[in-house]
């Protein structure tokens, strides 16, 4: 469930309301440092450097709620929630997240909460551009995937995904 990125000359790890970084200018064998809390309780979230901004999007509380809110942090100061600006599409967790801009993040995949109280993967491409607001979805993955690992190539601008539980193409 935790999660890690990369802000500036920072390295920042998250799990629940706990985030942490460690200066790289300083070598790996520095102390971490606590930051301040993410507003909602997070695991198995997307969180990645988009510009100038971590974002934390998604995830999973531990008590049962799946998260769609979206929280941005400048590297000081607090963790800044924007649900009024912008949400994810549904409430999301076990999906990737991958930068595509300075502005804009894609997530993958997934899983959300079906009416019986478990999770159904999802098929979701979905790309969130944090400038204008605007949400466009892609084409689906050929086969509901959650857990998986992503990295965008800026060379070939392909989001290359890997590894995952797939389910079937139904999503069951």
């Amino acid at each position: 469930g935790t999660r890690a990125a990369k802000l500036k000359n920072k390295l920042y790890s998250c799990y629940g309301f706990d985030c942490y970084n460690l200066n790289l200018d300083q070598g790996v064998n520095t102390q971490w440092k606590t930051v301040n809390a993410l507003k909602v309780s997070r695991k198995f979230f997307g969180l990645t450097n988009v510009g100038a901004w971590l974002v934390a999007a998604g995830g999973y509380d531990g008590a049962g709620t799946f998260q769609s809110s979206i929280e941005k942090y400048e590297g000081r100061g607090d963790w800044q929630k924007i649900d009024s600006f912008m949400k994810l599409t549904k409430p999301l967790a076990y999906h990737c997240t991958v930068v595509v801009s300075d502005h804009e993040f894609i997530t993958i995949g997934g899983a959300t909460p079906s009416k019986d109280g478990t999770d159904v993967s999802v098929k979701d491409v979905i790309r969130y551009n944090l400038k204008t607001g605007v949400i466009t979805e892609g084409r689906q993955l050929p086969y509901a995937n959650k857990y998986l690992g992503c990295a965008y190539d800026k060379f070939s601008k392909k989001i290359i995904i890997s590894g995952g539980w797939m389910t079937t193409p139904e999503g069951t």
